[in-house]
């Protein structure tokens, strides 16, 4: 975790190359550990790091947007010309924009001690816990993983927010013979998982699914688990009220905005 001090470094460095233009800076970074199980053994640890900074730029009521994974003096130096080139080529909106009104905060920080001091022997440890609960006639596939996230909000008027959270999560499929059972589970905190029951209700789906049968065609009441509801709500937050779809005109809101699209 790189820390409050380092973003408000970062603030200075990013609004000196950047001196002279409107812009509104995102910065992040998340470690990120994943341990993959499949056929009840272990059999991949992945761990990565990541900084990135994305910055929106207008100019003459015309935006310019650039990422980049380089925070060096070179690579702001860059990152600017980018941002100039493709503002001089860039259409106006048909719309009046304008950046967020500057805004002050207190740091945020909701990180688990028992995800930032993760490592790969300790998903090891919840790995048997969970082989444990499946039982002897039971395998598992599956993942669990640890994330620290951190970021920070720089524009050209002054607003700097921070704020770092960290996520523990896993997925988990049991088989037995042709049955099968899923479930997944996520928490701030790895002890806040609740991992061991979950697994015992992916071995219940999977013993009561075996030697399934066929059924005639017709209507039938399909009762979902939690998973597939929490699925349902995910893809339909990330692709209804995605800004970036929507202004893009890829996003449903743009023909359904203002209707009911759902039932009485």
């Amino acid at each position: 975790m790189k820390g409050e001090g380092f973003y408000r470094g970062l603030f200075r460095i990013i609004n000196e190359h950047l001196m002279g233009m409107k812009f509104l800076s995102v910065v992040s970074s998340r470690a990120h550990s994943l341990t993959r199980f499949a056929n009840s053994q272990i059999h991949q640890n992945v761990s990565e790091k990541e900084t990135k900074i994305t910055v929106l730029a207008t100019e003459d009521n015309k935006i310019a947007l650039v990422s980049s994974n380089d925070l060096t003096l070179s690579g702001m130096k860059l990152l600017r010309e980018k941002l100039e080139s493709m503002l001089k080529q860039a259409a106006p909106l048909e719309y009046e924009f304008s950046l967020p009104v500057p805004s002050m905060g207190y740091p945020l920080e909701n990180v688990s001690e028992s995800v930032l001091k993760s490592s790969a022997e300790d998903r090891a440890k919840v790995f048997d816990d969970i082989l444990r609960s499946a039982g002897d006639d039971v395998k598992v596939f599956g993942y669990m993983s640890t994330e620290v996230y951190e970021k920070s909000v720089i524009s050209s008027g002054g607003m700097f927010t921070y704020e770092t959270t960290s996520s523990a999560g896993f997925n988990l499929v049991a088989i037995k013979g042709d049955g099968s059972g899923y479930v997944s589970g996520a928490s701030s905190s790895v002890e806040n998982l609740g991992y061991s029951e979950k697994v015992l209700r992916a071995v219940e789906f999977a013993k009561k699914s075996v030697n399934p049968v066929e059924i005639d065609p017709g209507n039938y009441t399909v009762i979902l688990g939690p998973e597939a509801v929490a699925e349902l709500f995910f893809y339909f937050t990330y692709v209804a009220t995605n800004g970036y779809a929507h202004e893009m005109k890829m996003s449903p809101s743009n023909r359904y905005l203002n209707q009911k699209i759902g039932p009485d």
